[in-house]
C-alpha cells in the first residue's frame, strides 16, 4: 500500500456527495408515485445507485489493511448495514398489512439472506422494501472484497488502467447483447438488478481506490469531477429524451453506462480535493450530517412515499405537491431519528463484540453505505 493507513483522511467530500446521490433517488421514487410530471428531470434518479455502488468499492478499498482477518471484516459490514436493513424490512411489512395487502411470506426468507437480487422476477426482488434490491447487491460485493483486493493491490498503475477499460468494454457488451437479444422484461433483472453485472461498478470503485492506495492522484480534483458528472448526466438526458418517448422508457442499463465515467470522476476528483486538504461545499458540517443520514434516507424514504400515497385524499397536482413535501421533510426527519437511535448506536454495540478497531478505521468506516 502507498500511504500509511493511519494518516489518511476522511473523505468528507464524498460523504456530503452520499446525500446529494440519495436524494437523487429520492427524487425519482417521488417521480414514480406521487408526481409522474417531474419525470423528466427526475426519471434518471436511479443513477443514483451506480455512484453508490462505485463509492462503496472505493472506500472499502481507501480503509482496507493488509492482514485483516476476513471475519472480522464481514462483521463489520453485517453491523453496518443489517440492522437498519431489517428494521426497515420489518416496517415494509407493517405497511404492506396497513394497505390491506397480504403479507407475501413466500418472499421472505430469500429477502432476509439478501440473495433476492439473484431471483429474476421484480415481485420478488423489490419484495418488501423495494429499495432493498441493492443491499443484496452489496452482500455479494461484501463477499467478494476480501478475495479480490489483494490482488488488484499487487498490479502497476498501467494494469490497473487496462482493467478499467476492459471492464467498461466488457460491461457495455454485455449490456448491448443483451438488449439486442433478450426480451424487454429480462433486462432489469439481468442488468440493473443482478449482482453478477453490477458488481462492474464496484470493482471501478475498487480499482480507483487501489490507484488511490499506491499514491496515485487524478490531474483534477472536486470541480472538474462534478462538471464532468453533470455532462454525462446532461448527455444521459438527451439520450433518454432524443431517442425514446419517455426518459423511462430508455434501459436503465444505458443510463448507468453514460453516467459511469461521470461517477467516476466525481468520485476520485472529491477524494483527491480532500486527501489535498482543501475544503468544499460538500464538507460543510450540515452537508456530512445529511451524508451521515443518508444510509437512512435511501431505506426509509420509499415507505414514507407509499404511505403517503395510501393516505392521499384527492390526486389533483395540489394534494400530490403537498404530498411530496411531507414525504421529503417526513423521509428526513425519519432518517435522522434512525440514524441517531438506531443506526448508529446499534452498529457501534455490534462492533464492539468483536473489539474495536484502530479509530480512524471507525470514521472512515462511517463513510459507507
Amino acid at each position: 500500500m502507498g500511504e500509511n493507513y493511519n494518516a489518511r483522511p476522511v473523505l468528507k467530500t464524498l460523504t456530503g456527495l452520499r446525500f446529494v446521490a440519495a436524494f437523487v433517488v429520492v427524487g425519482y421514487h417521488l417521480s414514480r408515485y406521487l408526481l409522474p410530471e417531474i419525470q423528466p428531470f427526475a426519471g434518471l434518479g436511479y443513477v443514483g445507485v451506480t455512484f453508490f455502488f462505485v463509492l462503496s468499492g472505493f472506500l472499502l478499498t481507501w480503509s482496507f489493511k493488509q492482514g485483516d482477518a476476513k471475519r472480522r471484516f464481514y462483521w463489520k459490514r453485517f453491523a453496518r448495514i443489517y440492522p437498519l436493513f431489517l428494521l426497515t424490512t420489518i416496517l415494509a411489512g407493517a405497511l404492506i398489512l396497513a394497505r390491506g395487502q397480504t403479507l407475501p411470506l413466500i418472499k421472505l426468507p430469500p429477502v432476509l439472506l439478501m440473495i433476492q437480487s439473484w431471483i429474476p422476477p421484480g415481485d420478488w426482488h423489490y419484495a418488501y422494501n423495494g429499495v432493498s434490491w441493492s443491499l443484496s447487491d452489496e452482500a455479494f460485493f461484501y463477499l467478494l472484497f476480501p478475495l479480490v483486493v489483494p490482488l488488484i493491490l499487487r498490479q502497476s498503475l498501467s494494469t490497473l488502467a487496462r482493467l478499467s477499460a476492459i471492464l467498461i468494454v466488457l460491461m457495455v457488451a454485455v449490456a448491448v447483447a443483451v438488449i439486442a437479444i433478450l426480451p424487454e422484461q429480462t433486462w432489469g433483472a439481468l442488468l440493473y438488478v443482478n449482482p453478477a453485472y453490477r458488481f462492474g461498478e464496484f470493482l471501478l470503485g475498487v480499482i480507483a481506490g487501489c490507484a488511490f492506495a499506491r499514491g496515485w492522484r487524478p490531474q483534477f480534483g472536486f470541480p472538474v469531477g462534478a462538471a464532468i458528472a453533470v455532462v454525462c448526466l446532461i448527455i444521459d438526458y438527451a439520450v433518454a429524451l432524443l431517442v425514446f418517448p419517455r426518459v423511462l422508457d430508455m434501459p436503465f442499463a444505458i443510463g448507468d453506462l453514460i453516467i459511469l465515467p461521470g461517477v467516476v470522476a466525481i468520485v476520485i476528483g472529491a477524494a483527491s480535493t480532500d486527501v489535498a486538504g482543501k475544503r468544499t461545499w460538500l464538507a460543510s458540517k450540515p452537508f456530512v450530517k445529511l451524508g451521515e443520514w443518508s444510509f437512512a434516507l435511501y431505506l426509509i424514504h420509499e415507505l414514507v412515499i407509499k404511505l403517503i400515497v395510501h393516505l392521499l385524499p384527492g390526486e389533483d397536482l395540489g394534494a400530490r405537491l403537498i404530498g411530496a413535501i411531507v414525504a421529503i421533510a417526513a423521509s428526513l426527519a425519519l432518517a435522522g431519528l434512525l440514524y441517531t437511535f438506531f443506526e448508529r448506536p446499534v452498529e457501534k454495540k455490534l462492533r464492539g463484540l468483536v473489539g474495536s478497531g484502530p479509530r480512524q478505521a471507525m470514521k472512515v468506516e462511517r463513510q459507507k453505505r
